[in-house]
């Protein structure tokens, strides 16, 4: 066990004792940089501005625990995470292995119908590159990947992404217009798969690691009015149709849905 983990947290398991450096300060950020460790920044309140360098950092240390050490070493390595597990679905990040896969999702029949298809390769490739870097880097959520359990095969995508939303002043002028961003949930499921209850199944995961990890006071559903089946599982899903919005330059239904 490396000394600056002794006592950082009873729930991390030895291994990730021995793969995660716990810094509560620049020396051992130093020390954990030279030995090419991932680090955890423990922020005590007063040690803030010594905690450059860190890959992350936390207030507590109870947050200090196995699921927080795999992630932050899995980003360190440039591995994807996994974001959760369903009956019979894996939902993880999207890799540049994928890509290939993710073009074949995406030329299946009606996949494209209500969502943007993707870019040519090679700039969805380009594309792509930026969004694992600055997307998951940064949010810690995007849209990711349905596996399923049995086969392995890529199965759909659905994830959350950001959307910016025009505020309404008090007397209703225009002439000063401010936004505010809130999270939007989007999914696809591969032809073959749907009627079954996979897009229930990914999007209830989804919704569930949004409240636990992300704290938003609600999350949108953008969806065209010809998309029945769309608008049948956002209301199955306890969604609230709140009118008509046209941010994406269409009109679309805006469902949403509240932290219970």
């Amino acid at each position: 066990m490396s000394k600056n983990n002794e006592g950082a947290s009873d729930k991390l398991a030895p291994f990730w004792k021995d793969k995660i450096a716990v810094a509560r300060n620049a020396k051992d950020i130093k020390i954990a940089k030279l030995n090419n460790t991932p680090i955890i920044g423990l922020d005590t309140g007063d040690n803030t501005s010594e905690l450059w360098g860190a890959d992350y950092v936390v207030m507590n240390e109870s947050a200090i625990d196995d699921t927080l050490a795999e992630r932050v070493y899995k980003r360190y390595k440039g591995e994807p995470w996994i974001i959760a597990e369903t009956k019979r679905c894996i939902i993880r990040e999207l890799t540049m292995d994928d890509i290939d896969d993710l073009f074949d999702l995406y030329s299946k029949p009606g996949i494209t119908d209500f969502v943007e298809p993707l870019y040519d390769y090679e700039k969805e490739c380009e594309y792509e590159r930026a969004y694992i870097k600055h997307m998951y880097g940064y949010y810690e959520y995007g849209m990711w990947l349905v596996f399923s359990k049995e086969t392995g095969e890529l199965i759909g995508r659905a994830g959350l992404e950001n959307r910016d939303y025009e505020d309404e002043n008090s007397d209703g002028s225009r002439d000063e217009v401010t936004y505010h961003s809130e999270l939007e949930l989007g999914y696809v499921i591969a032809p073959e798969y749907q009627r079954q209850g996979y897009a229930t199944e990914v999007c209830e995961a989804i919704l569930e690691y949004a409240w636990e990890n992300l704290e938003p006071e609600r999350i949108n559903c953008l969806i065209d009015e010809r998309n029945y089946p769309s608008i049948k599982l956002v209301e199955k899903l306890g969604f609230n149709l709140m009118g008509i919005c046209d941010v994406t330059g269409e009109k679309l239904l805006r469902y949403a849905i509240n932290k219970a």
